[in-house]
């Protein structure tokens, strides 16, 4: 988030509005099992009051959602101390960038112990023009005083997307591009890399015939947080579409496909990778069916990395 420039302590306001986060302040769809409905309202409550002061730009308002004493620490580690301080890090915030708007994701809200609350998650920091939203992860601890539920401190810190490259670790040999000669002019490339978020594996498959594009496919390939596992979906330039199961069996990755095929046919198929490590792609089809029908297996298909080969 772009403040001109303003700066506070040892870093810009930007780095302090960063990622404010009232977790719990807007209230949480994902509360742990341990809280109580009333703790529950009472800090959404004090949630609803912070957000209508902050896109308000009333910095007395959102530092009453404070502990007299209470603390903020922003992205460069300073920390502003007590509802003074914090009410005057607020006014030069909002004399800096009015009409911002805040959006919460808490991704968890506990309670540890009577009259204490810990909630974690993504804030979301807006303007109605200029630069984009900026995020950042908070660490937030509520406590009760006198039967008022109220902020003891706020702590952020760098927002970093999560991805899933440790879940998707199997899939790193076959990352870059394999090419495979099918014979009588046909050849299938496959170029396979993360998307963006690292959260994907991209894989796309292009068949030329005589040198000309004829059909090919696309595959995302994710972990499945549900069964503890990695999956794909697929589909092809035709119309068709599949979905996979993969699994590691040693070195190689064997793959359970489910597919329809442009002409409502079903297809059944288990086909076993491996070789990637020693930069040879064997395809190896372990079972076939059409329509319930077992079908005779091809023969393997080894695919090589494109360019002179040692």
């Amino acid at each position: 988030m772009d403040f001109s420039g303003v700066k506070t302590g040892s870093g810009g306001i930007a780095k302090v509005v960063l990622g404010l986060a009232m977790a719990g302040l807007i209230g949480s769809t994902a509360l742990a099992a341990e809280a109580n409905d009333s703790a529950k309202a009472a800090i959404a409550k004090v949630g609803q009051a912070f957000a209508k002061a902050f896109e308000a730009g009333d910095a007395q308002g959102v530092a009453a959602a404070w502990t007299p004493d209470g603390e903020y620490t922003d992205l460069d580690g300073v920390t502003f101390r007590g509802r003074a301080d914090i009410q005057n890090l607020f006014e030069r915030v909002f004399a800096a960038t009015p009409g911002r708007t805040i959006s919460i994701e808490s991704e968890s809200l506990t309670f540890p112990a009577p009259g204490v609350a810990l909630e974690s998650g993504v804030t979301t920091v807006a303007g109605q023009a200029g630069p984009s939203p900026s995020r950042a992860r908070f660490a937030n601890v509520f406590v009760e005083q006198n039967g008022q539920w109220l902020i003891a401190s706020v702590h952020d810190s760098p927002f970093v997307a999560p991805d899933r490259s440790q879940e998707l670790g199997p899939l790193a040999p076959l990352l870059g591009v394999w090419t495979a000669d099918l014979g009588e002019g046909q050849e299938i490339r496959v170029e396979a890399a993360p998307n963006a978020t690292g959260n994907f594996v991209l894989l796309e498959r292009t068949v030329f015939q005589n040198g000309q594009p004829v059909g090919g496919g696309t595959e995302w390939i994710a972990w499945d947080a549900a069964n503890k596992s990695i999956r794909s979906w697929s589909f092809e330039s035709d119309g068709g579409f599949s979905e996979s199961d993969w699994k590691s069996e040693g070195h190689a990755l064997v793959v359970s496909t489910r597919a329809t095929l442009r002409n409502g046919s079903k297809v059944e198929e288990v086909q076993k990778l491996s070789g990637a490590e020693d930069g040879l792609l064997v395809l190896e089809t372990v079972s076939l069916s059409l329509d319930g029908a077992k079908q005779p297996l091809a023969k393997p298909v080894k695919f090589k990395r494109p360019g002179p080969q040692p």
